[in-house]
């Protein structure tokens, strides 16, 4: 046996590096395992109903964060501080090399839907698994580790409202940092740790703010104050530059700060005017800038080296970030229907590893140095053991099956919609979707549908002839909504197909449910308009609308309802866009699913045959 513990200090962070031995008695070799725990804390996790929690709500007219003290145990920072004018920040960043060669970087955090809240997961690149850490009635979002290791910050509303936490991974204590009702999230360490950047909800728009982590400092910092939306923060490795994405140039572009001045403080970094560009990150050592950018529906990763505004394309995807040491990249791969995670070398530029399907949409990870699978998963497991989780009811379902036939139309009840039938296979899918977008939202969403199953004596429209509705495992959302500003779309492209995001406005607007929208939305509207660039492009884009929204399409993926793409005349075929439709084919075909409800001879079509009769032409 081998009961070493060699500890190494580096200013305040301590390392125990404990050499576990082999099963056979022998010393690990070169691979040798290097154990650092890291232990959540027990979190309570507050019940979800349909009617509103009361809860005590700060008058936002006061101070943009709360003064009032946050209610923690075993706190190791001090109260929420107040507003001050904004300094010249310069924090002493710790030298990423003197603790990079001590860590063992093999696992990311990443806060993934799972059901109908944002839970954390483990992803492990060496084996591609996932391994859930937590198990909530409420959201962590936006998870970002401390430079040294010994803190993990995200965003949480399991008080009801979105704020800032801080959890001390060597005591287990859980600091609230900010208390207000508004949203506040994505937070980004500064390399000594003292500082917080996060992207805040202040008037009607996203800002970007600066909080200190030091106890005893009470300064916070408005970073921006600009009426365009600014959000996703990155520090630079040397502390002096915080990169953001903002569209106040009209596009979304990589914005820089330099936080040594407060002349002339903002650049634009990116200045790409055609194309999206969004998630900016750092190399390890600070001279290479990352950022995923967006251009007729292909996003791929850029890299720039500092001083130049020359990018190169490395490699496709989306959301890049640097593991510790700068050799690995995590990239993904958005899909209309599924994203795959995986890892890029540096060095080979190559993929180095298997690609894995995301089991839902993701919203922030992080890369945490010395953390192992096993040792999580033990963690994990007596966390739980402490933890009530209150679980959605898996076998809601709108129908009684009397036949046990799972091929059967049942009858929906309490549901406004011409044909209230849907395969008995997918009804208890809908009930729950049904049942936890009315909690989120706090409104009856999918109690109307413009459509479900329709009969196949009913007339398909025009170049529908293989429409969903007829099988009874698709559903057509009511629209209504879109024109009275309690829903949005979102126009995405893929591979050359359009598909749409589809978000809800939530009832209460006080920052208790949904989150802020950080797309521009797309309106059909201008399509009729007189315009004539709306009328040829099927509609424009049209400014970030206010408020709080949920993303339907990515809870109606949870529960297997997958969007539909829109047809190639969508822009002249307001019907062709096809945004309102999701289908749960279970992997079968059309055809093989109109078979389940009909015999084959039902399903033929008589074929056109061309007559050999001149077309009488008008006489001169």
């Amino acid at each position: 046996m081998y009961n070493d513990v060699v500890r190494i200090s580096h200013s305040s962070v301590e390392w125990r590096l404990v050499k576990i031995p082999m099963a056979n008695g022998k010393k690990p070799g070169k691979r040798g395992v290097f154990l650092i725990l890291v232990t959540l804390v027990v979190m309570l996790p507050i019940g979800v109903s349909f009617t509103r929690p009361e809860m005590d709500i700060p008058d936002p007219s006061t101070t943009l964060i709360s003064s009032t003290p946050a209610a923690s145990t075993n706190t190791p920072f001090m109260e929420i501080p107040t507003v001050t004018p904004s300094p010249i920040i310069d924090p002493s960043p710790v030298t990423p090399q003197e603790i990079i060669p001590l860590l063992n970087q093999t696992s990311v955090i990443l806060s993934m839907m799972a059901e109908s809240h944002y839970q954390l997961f483990i992803y492990d690149p060496l084996s591609s698994s996932f391994t859930q850490l937590t198990d909530h009635s409420w959201d962590i979002i936006t998870p970002a580790i401390s430079p040294d290791g010994n803190f993990l910050a995200f965003s949480s509303n399991r008080d009801g409202f979105w704020d800032l936490y801080i959890l001390d991974v060597s005591n287990d204590a859980l600091t609230k940092l900010t208390n207000t009702p508004q949203y506040d999230a994505a937070p980004a360490w500064s390399p000594d740790g003292k500082w917080l950047a996060y992207e805040t909800y202040a008037e009607n728009n996203l800002e970007i703010q600066i909080i200190s982590t030091v106890p005893g400092d009470t300064t916070l910092i408005r970073l921006t104050e600009d009426p365009a939306s600014d959000h996703s923060p990155a520090w630079s490795p040397d502390g002096r530059y915080l990169l953001f994405v903002s569209d106040r140039s009209g596009d979304d572009e990589i914005w820089g700060a330099d936080l040594h001045t407060t002349q002339d403080r903002f650049a634009n970094m990116s200045n790409r005017p055609s194309t999206v560009d969004r998630e900016p990150n750092w190399s390890s050592d600070g001279n290479v800038l990352l950022w995923s950018s967006t251009e007729n529906g292909s996003s791929c990763i850029l890299r720039q080296e500092m001083g130049t505004g020359n990018p190169e394309t490395i490699v496709t995807g989306s959301q890049p970030h640097f593991n510790p040491d700068g050799t690995t990249l995590l990239v993904i791969n958005q899909g209309p229907s599924d994203s795959l995670i995986s890892t890029y070398s540096m060095e080979t530029r190559r993929i180095t590893n298997v690609p894995s399907i995301l089991p839902g949409m993701i919203n922030g990870l992080t890369w945490i140095p010395g953390l192992t699978l096993n040792l999580v998963t033990e963690s994990v497991q007596k966390m739980d053991g402490d933890v009530t989780v209150t679980k959605p009811d898996q076998t809601i379902s709108g129908a009684d099956n009397q036949s046990g036939d799972n091929n059967a139309l049942l009858l929906l009840e309490d549901i406004n919609v011409p044909y209230p039938y849907l395969v008995a296979d997918v009804v208890d899918d809908f009930g729950t979707l049904r049942q936890q977008i009315e909690q989120l939202i706090g409104w009856n969403f999918l109690d109307n549908l413009e459509n479900a199953f329709i009969p196949i004596t009913q007339p398909p429209s025009p170049e529908m002839e293989d429409c969903w509705l007829y099988t009874g495992r698709a559903i057509a959302i009511n629209t209504s909504p879109l024109y009275g500003g309690w829903m949005s779309v979102v126009r995405e492209d893929y591979n050359g197909q359009t598909y749409w995001r589809v978000f809800l406005k939530t009832r209460f607007q006080d920052g208790s449910q949904g989150l802020p929208l950080k797309s521009k939305v797309w309106d059909f509207t201008t399509r009729n308009s007189g315009d004539a660039m709306g009328y040829e492009n099927g509609g424009s884009l049209a400014d970030i609308p206010e408020g709080y929204w949920v993303d339907f399409t990515a809870l109606a993926h949870q529960f297997g309802w997958k969007r539909i793409p829109a047809l190639q005349d969508w822009r002249s075929y307001m019907d062709g866009a096809q945004f309102n439709e999701y289908v749960q084919d279970n992997n079968l075909t059309w055809q093989a699913a109109m078979l389940e409800l009909y015999p084959p001879e039902a399903l033929v079509t008589a074929t056109r045959v061309p007559t050999q009769t001149p077309t009488p032409q008008a006489s001169q």
